[in-house]
C-alpha cells in the first residue's frame, strides 16, 4: 500500500485503488488509515441491482485499466472479488476502487512465476487450484468472474 500511495503521490497512480492514508502502530495494535469510501462493497450493488451488460462491460473496463496499472508496476493482487472493490459513495455507484490487497504479491518481472495458493476459492483460476507456478493472468481470470458475477 506504501508504495502505491508513493506512485500515487507522484502522479503516476491509480485513481482506482484505495490509498492508504496513514499508518498507527502501538506496542499491540498497528491501525491502517485508509481513504473513506461510503458507498459499501460492489458486492452489494451488484446484490441489490445486477448491472446491464453495458454498465458491467463499463466497469470492468475501468478495472483492467486498474490491473494494468498494478501489473505494470509488478504487483498481483491475487484476491479480486467483488467483496474487495469498495464504492466512492452509495449514491455514484461507477465510481470504484480496489482494496484488501494484504494477499497480494510483488514481482521484479512478470515472467517471474508465484506458487502460493490463496485468496478466496471461488475466484482463484486454474492454475492456482492445480497448485502450478502462476503470474498475473490470476487477476485476469478474476476481473472474468467479476464480469459475469455483476451482471
Amino acid at each position: 500500500m506504501k508504495r502505491l500511495s508513493t506512485l500515487a503521490g507522484k502522479g503516476h497512480g491509480s485513481a482506482n485503488i484505495v490509498d492508504r492514508i496513514a499508518v498507527l502502530e502501538s506496542r499491540t495494535h498497528v491501525h491502517i488509515v485508509m481513504e473513506l469510501m461510503e458507498g459499501g462493497e460492489l458486492f452489494d450493488h451488484i446484490k441489490e441491482d445486477p448491472y446491464a451488460e453495458p454498465r458491467a462491460a463499463k466497469l470492468v473496463a475501468s478495472h483492467v485499466r486498474t490491473l494494468d496499472f498494478l501489473h505494470a508496476h509488478g504487483i498481483v493482487h491475487r484476491d479480486l472479488r467483488p467483496e474487495n472493490i469498495l464504492m466512492a459513495s452509495s449514491k455514484d455507484d461507477e465510481t470504484f476502487k480496489i482494496a484488501d490487497i494484504g494477499l497480494s504479491n510483488s514481482a521484479k518481472n512478470m515472467r517471474d512465476m508465484l506458487q502460493s495458493k490463496c485468496g478466496t476459492p471461488t475466484n482463484l483460476a486454474p492454475v492456482m487450484l492445480k497448485n502450478l507456478p502462476y503470474d498475473q493472468s490470476v487477476d485476469v481470470w478474476s476481473a472474468g468472474i467479476l464480469l459475469y458475477t455483476s451482471s
